[in-house]
């Protein structure tokens, strides 16, 4: 008697990962960039073909069934290998070409480090730069970026990295809030004011003192990014905590003159599946030599 075999590729699981993460076939439709019919006839398609069905229904969401949670598992190892690969075969040959993908945080990936690539790539025009400026904290080295630029210093092994430099943090306002509200000169004088707070710094464990005095000073607004806390901080009608390097991004910013002893690590790095990969080591290089450049201005 001959059986039959079902034939599935790693494309397949592609779109059930995406599904999976998140949440939904609308969801996965726009990080695929397709269309969520397009999703939901490949997860139907590969269930078929499987003979088990891998998702179900909850609520206005999708979730594995037992057998899709142990598809994950396996489809994860397939996203890795194929990751693995295709860094293997585009970069093997010495040459900075190709694509580079960076994590790196909205307010130092946009006002840092997107204007001080720009000459290494005109040096390098086959170099494409994937630039991912999010406040994600982590994202995987050997699944979703090439190269990461971390606020605190990656403990795993396998992570080949080097410290970029330091940068302190402060309260600051716009010229409008000082008028309006005055100028805190302790911590004790911020039950008095505006604080905006980021929520992003809450993931961070090396801005906990900032966190803990957020939960004894309720804070007037709370943004969940960097725009949103760019433009409330330009209303006037707000203080906030940020990066030292603000007074360069906006010079007419106003740094209070309270000491809240916060200096944050700063650390780039890659996986060490990357290490034969030239022009992840050389965007890794670069990124170093740019922070050296700026010591004593945006790093300490």
């Amino acid at each position: 008697m001959n059986y039959r075999v079902p034939v599935v590729v790693w494309d397949d699981f592609r779109y059930f990962l995406a599904v999976v993460r998140a949440g939904s076939l609308n969801a996965a439709a726009g990080e695929l960039g397709v269309d969520h019919s397009t999703v939901g006839r490949r997860i139907r398609d590969l269930e078929g073909r499987l003979g088990t069905r891998l998702l179900d229904r909850r609520g206005n969401g999708l979730t594995p069934t037992p057998q899709g949670w142990e598809a994950v598992t396996d489809a994860e190892r397939m996203e890795e290998a194929a990751q693995t690969i295709r860094r293997r075969l585009t970069g093997h040959d010495g040459r900075i070409a190709g694509q580079v993908s960076i994590n790196v945080s909205e307010g130092l990936g946009i006002h840092w480090l997107v204007p001080r690539l720009l000459p290494f790539q005109r040096e390098n025009p086959d170099l494409i730069i994937n630039l991912r400026a999010t406040n994600t904290s982590y994202l995987s080295l050997k699944t979703e970026v090439d190269l990461a630029i971390w606020w605190v210093q990656p403990t795993d092994p396998q992570i080949v990295a080097r410290k970029l430099g330091e940068i302190s943090y402060s309260l600051f306002a716009m010229p409008s809030y000082v008028e309006r509200y005055g100028v805190p000169k302790s911590v004790e004088e911020l039950h008095e004011h505006r604080i905006l707070h980021f929520s992003g710094y809450e993931a961070n464990p090396g801005l906990q003192r900032w966190n803990d005095l957020m939960k004894r000073i309720p804070p007037a607004m709370r943004a969940e990014n960097t725009t949103a806390s760019q433009g409330a901080l330009a209303s006037g009608q707000f203080m906030a905590l940020l990066p030292d390097y603000s007074a360069l991004v906006e010079p007419n910013a106003v740094r209070f003159p309270v000491d809240l002893s916060i200096r944050l690590e700063v650390w780039v790095g890659y996986h060490e599946d990357s290490r034969s990969i030239s022009r992840v080591r050389a965007v890794a290089a670069e990124i170093g030599r740019l922070a050296d450049g700026d010591r004593g201005t945006w790093f300490k």
